[in-house]
């Protein structure tokens, strides 16, 4: 009895705890893409609370038998609802992760699917589901005890069933906790010669970038400057298709020259992407990517970067390099405020600190605004720094901005964990006037090649379901999901600007900047000879136009 009694608790602390413990022990390790890999404080973190869990939950079901009868029924069929609630919640995560990661069609696909639909029930539905749910099972307690006493023990059954995946899941953890090292950054410049090539490339990525919004329909008829001068000087292509709606599938794809459909990772951190073809999978290969390219052509790249881990995949090809992961959108634990920063004390309080206090304060910062205001600083001054420095001839600088949540409040011009998209749209365009300042201020200006993009346009679809959607975002996503992100390319000395609106694939993107670091390209007149002698049919790279087209409904 007392060793069932143990089993059972951890089944049930187990049953709690996996929505925090899955992104660790999904097959497809794609949560280890997108870190620095230490995980020891948040792994230690999340044991000692299956520990702690463990241990009440054993003291809870000793201490059950031992109360009178009606109070035992009661107690038993709550927590059997409570159980059972969180049973449900996390298999419901699972569903929509699989459907996400494995999604191909269009974001209206996506919007108007089955997983989606259900999220939006549970998430308006859940509460009123766990209140109704357990207070049935305590009428039930009144009713027909033997009815319940058989529910009772077919949860009991299951948690001791489910225990026994501790068996995998705590030496998994373990694992990750002990073997895993940090990816530091990293600068080799003062080490090595000075480049040979006399041109600059500066390569700006704003993350999730709307051409509609910041070039033909600005909200409020506001113009961002920063973004109107470029547009003005540069060649632009107002008609991009994309080759993904998610970053981690658009920036391999942009720099290898071909789209990566799907990604997983290994346990150590790498990139796998489908290998055409067959059913297994190919590590993606940094040696065929545009950084690879720029080292062998003597361009010393260097990269400060968000999300993507560039510091690991492309280490041995990069000059200098900084990156933020992001914090994680699919680890709730994060999402509460844990932190590989925090030690495991810290990080096993805030479970119990969220629901006990945290949940119910009406101050409390979103851990999210609060990291990408830290990670936005970080990248930025990175960015400046790298700029500055004449060994770096190409240089890639992918932003958090205007990516959602809003972090920025555009009638002050501050950070701030506050605003939404189009305050971040604001934010974009002062970053652009920002860099563009600190570019024209070096010896190389006369030199430099200036490129402005983005790798997807705002998915509204997506953030239109979120808890942090406003009023005002709506209004301005009446008109229907507009599917085009940015490409725009200055030549060092460029006045005049050119609009290029031929449907265009997002790859091309690739191929441009591939003739550039080659020195095929090297002014407008070049992209445009380019262009008009049909270089954007490329048979690598077949694009899916159902991908791109906006939604109809």
């Amino acid at each position: 009895m007392r060793r069932r009694r143990i089993l059972e608790a951890e089944g049930a602390a187990l049953v709690f705890m996996l929505l925090y413990f899955t992104p660790f022990l999904l097959p497809e390790d794609t949560v280890l893409l997108h870190r620095r890999l230490a995980l020891t404080h948040l792994v230690g973190g999340l044991l000692l609370d299956l520990l702690i869990l463990t241990i009440l939950g054993w003291a809870v079901l000793a201490l059950l038998p031992k109360l009178p009868e009606t109070p035992r029924h009661v107690a038993s069929a709550i927590l059997a609802g409570i159980l059972l609630y969180r049973a449900t919640g996390t298999l419901l995560w699972l569903i929509q992760s699989w459907f996400y990661s494995s999604a191909e069609g269009s974001l209206s696909a996506i919007q108007n699917s089955f997983p989606i639909h259900l999220e939006e029930m549970w998430a308006a539905y859940a509460h009123l589901l766990l209140l109704f749910g357990s207070s049935g099972l305590v009428a039930l307690s009144f009713l027909s005890k033997r009815r319940l006493r058989y529910i009772v023990q077919s949860v009991l059954l299951g948690l001791t069933a489910i225990s026994f995946s501790s068996l995998w899941i705590v030496p998994h953890l373990f694992w990750l906790a002990a073997l895993h090292h940090r990816t530091p950054d990293f600068d080799h410049s003062l080490t090595q010669s000075s480049p040979k090539i006399n041109q600059r490339i500066v390569w700006i990525l704003f993350d999730e970038l709307s051409y509609k919004l910041i070039s033909e329909h600005p909200p409020y008829g506001h113009e961002f400057s920063n973004f109107a001068k470029f547009h003005s000087q540069s060649t632009s292509f107002s008609n991009i298709e994309p080759v993904a709606f998610f970053t981690e599938r658009v920036i391999p794809s942009l720099l290898a020259g071909h789209k990566v459909a799907d990604v997983r990772s290994t346990s150590g951190g790498k990139l796998l992407e489908p290998d055409s073809g067959r059913a297994l999978r190919r590590t993606y290969d940094p040696n065929q990517t545009l950084f690879a390219m720029a080292q062998a052509q003597g361009w010393s790249p260097g990269v400060a970067g968000w999300y993507i881990p560039y510091c690991r995949y492309f280490e041995e090809y990069l000059t200098t390099c900084t990156w933020e992961p992001a914090l994680q959108a699919n680890s709730a634990f994060e999402q509460m405020g844990a932190s590989e920063q925090k030690s495991i004390w810290a990080n096993a309080l805030v479970i119990p600190r969220w629901y006990l206090i945290t949940r119910f304060s009406s101050r409390q910062e979103s851990p999210v605004r609060v990291a990408d205001i830290h990670d936005y600083q970080r990248l930025t001054s990175a960015a400046k720094n790298m700029i500055n420095n004449g060994q770096v001839r190409f240089l890639f600088i992918h932003l958090p901005v205007p990516h959602p949540p809003g972090i920025f409040n555009r009638n002050t011009h501050e950070l701030c964990a506050c605003g939404n998209y189009l305050d971040n749209l604001w934010l974009a365009d002062d970053t652009l006037g920002m860099l563009q300042k600190e570019i024209d201020q070096t010896p190389w200006a006369g030199e430099t090649t200036v490129i402005v993009s983005s790798d997807h346009s705002w998915r509204t679809p997506i953030w239109s379901k979120g808890p942090d959607w406003t009023a005002e975002e709506n209004q301005f996503a009446q008109g229907g999901f507009d599917y085009r992100p940015v490409f725009m390319v200055h030549f060092a000395g460029q006045k005049v600007g050119k609009e290029v609106a031929t449907p265009t694939s997002e790859l091309m993107e690739h191929e441009i900047v591939a003739a550039m670091l080659k020195q095929e390209i090297t002014s407008a007149e070049g992209l445009g000879a380019m262009i008009q002698a049909g270089a954007n049919s490329m048979p690598d790279a077949p694009h899916n136009r159902a991908l791109a087209s906006p939604p109809r409904d």
